[in-house]
């Protein structure tokens, strides 16, 4: 699925890097061509991760410190929301229909699913455990399985069957599984 970005003004106008900044707790937007800063935005504690919402309204961004994220208006990148989560989220991701989102929690080995068709709510409505020290996940290219790096403590990937909400299969994957990437 493919998301237009609507950021307007110069923003608009140019081909943009979105940095985010975890010691400063920013946002940067960086316009590529000349290499510099066009404006830099407060995120709120120690920003993780981020992704477009799947109707192109609002910029999602993980907050690990807050326990939370943070929702940005995309037309001008101007806070909109910030909606509870798991303790520190470290992943963001959305189902192929674009109804709901994941927040992988580091610390509560578990999966934080939102709805995002409720206008204005955004709240996380359930979990889905997965493996202990969970720090990364990607989706299958068909949008029906997450996959979790259970990194240092367990060493496994944990398969997780969206259709169901539920861990379908764990296996080994070496020392401290980190970033993963999924290919059709």
């Amino acid at each position: 699925m493919r998301v237009r970005r609507k950021v307007v003004g110069l923003l608009s106008r140019a081909s943009l890097l979105f940095p985010l900044n975890a010691r400063s707790d920013t946002l940067s937007v960086i316009d590529v061509a000349s290499s510099k800063p066009v404006r830099t935005v407060k995120t709120g504690k120690e920003p993780r991760d981020m992704l477009w919402t799947p109707d192109g309204k609002f910029l999602a961004v993980a907050l690990i410190v807050d326990d939370s994220i943070a929702y940005f208006n995309a037309d001008t990148l101007e806070f909109d929301q910030q909606v509870g989560t798991g303790r520190s989220p470290q992943r963001l991701a959305v189902s192929s229909d674009g109804e709901l989102m994941y927040s992988l929690s580091r610390y509560e080995n578990a999966i934080s699913v939102a709805d995002l068709t409720k206008s204005g709510e955004r709240r996380f409505l359930s979990s889905i455990p997965v493996g202990r020290w969970a720090f990364n996940m990607t989706m299958s290219a068909d949008g029906r399985y997450l996959y979790t790096a259970n990194s240092t403590m367990d060493n496994t990937i944990s398969v997780v069957d969206l259709r169901i909400g539920k861990v379908m299969n764990t296996f080994p994957a070496g020392g401290a599984p980190g970033c993963m990437l999924f290919l059709k």
